[in-house]
């Protein structure tokens, strides 16, 4: 005699394995984007870091020597941009540079002057803002040599020069 109650239940028990399954893929999933997006993080802190190191070291060197070099932040920071906001706003209008600043610029001027403004010691953004927890970065002693702020495209040279009192930022020749 067969058992009707073992044939009706096995549908369900297949039913449940695929819903558990789904849940640990989705799960799964879910730590390997935080985990990447952990990983960009650091690597954006290790950049930092090392920049900073450059400049403190450019700081203490004589009055006129200079280094080219490049910021790689990961690939969702399109820009990076140099701000004193101790100094006038001038930004880029014309020319070759313009394109380097962040695509919005010209029509956004306005936010991004008063977003720039206000961190009073922060003087490095990576752009656009909000692909990142942190933007916002102290360097300290570096200011922008000729427009303020100065921005480059992401894994663009940049040179450094020691001004003794502190470490001016332009564009790379």
């Amino acid at each position: 005699m067969k058992k009707r109650g073992q044939v009706m239940g096995t549908p369900f028990i297949m039913i449940f394995a695929l819903v558990v399954g789904a849940l640990v893929l989705v799960g799964g999933l879910y730590y390997v984007y935080r985990l990447t997006t952990f990983a960009g993080e650091i690597s954006i802190a290790k950049e930092i870091n090392d920049f900073k190191t450059t400049v403190k070291a450019y700081y203490y060197l004589e009055e006129g020597n200079s280094k080219t070099v490049k910021i790689s932040l990961p690939s969702q920071a399109k820009n990076i941009c140099f701000h004193d906001s101790s100094k006038d706003w001038k930004p880029v209008t014309t020319g070759i540079h313009l394109k380097d600043y962040p695509i919005d610029f010209e029509t956004k001027e306005s936010f991004y002057q008063n977003y720039l403004s206000s961190f009073k010691t922060k003087n490095m953004f990576a752009m656009p803002t909000k692909e990142f927890k942190e933007s916002a970065f102290e360097i300290p002693y570096l200011t922008p040599k000729t427009y303020n702020p100065l921005c480059v495209r992401n894994n663009q040279n940049i040179k450094l020069i020691s001004m003794g009192d502190h470490v001016e930022v332009t564009y790379a020749s």
